[in-house]
């Protein structure tokens, strides 16, 4: 696994190693659209339509790629304070997360969306952290959490 993920302690148990290969890959100021890839997985997060999901939501949309065509995939709409605190831009955790927290270990969570302990995220949620599973993982570099600032049009 690559030193940067492990600082003091190890990543988590549910943390994928394919997750340090993800890196910023690509910013679309103009249609508000964001591309974090790597290796075997790429994430893409852009805004979710108003008018069928309500005001201040983004779709988090990924593919994981295992072996020759068998790949899983998955998208939710998360509220912006979610994908806030899912890239470490704030803290805490909704209420629905706080049993994440509390089983599997984080310093944030929101069930069916995100868990994180520090740099570490997993969308949707915890797993089993070996391949094949369906959980996205993301080691949040810098670069990551500065595109996600800019794509949110934070200081």
């Amino acid at each position: 696994m690559d030193e940067r993920m492990f600082g003091i302690q190890p990543p988590p148990a549910w943390f994928n190693r394919h997750g340090a290969e993800m890196h910023f890959f690509d910013l679309r100021p103009e249609s508000k659209t964001l591309i974090i890839k790597g290796s075997a997985a790429h994430l893409m997060i852009r805004p979710a339509d108003p008018g069928n999901y309500g005001p201040d939501r983004w779709w988090l949309i990924w593919e994981i790629r295992f072996f020759l065509r068998q790949h899983a995939a998955g998208e939710i709409a998360v509220l912006t304070e979610a994908l806030r605190r899912a890239f470490g831009l704030t803290d805490g955790a909704d209420e629905s997360g706080k049993w994440l927290v509390d089983r599997y270990g984080g310093d944030s969570a929101e069930q069916c969306c995100y868990i994180r302990q520090g740099n570490h995220l997993n969308i949707p949620g915890p797993g089993t952290g070996h391949d094949g599973d369906p959980n996205i993982s993301i080691f949040l570099e810098d670069d990551i959490k500065n595109a996600v600032r800019q794509l949110l049009e934070l200081p």
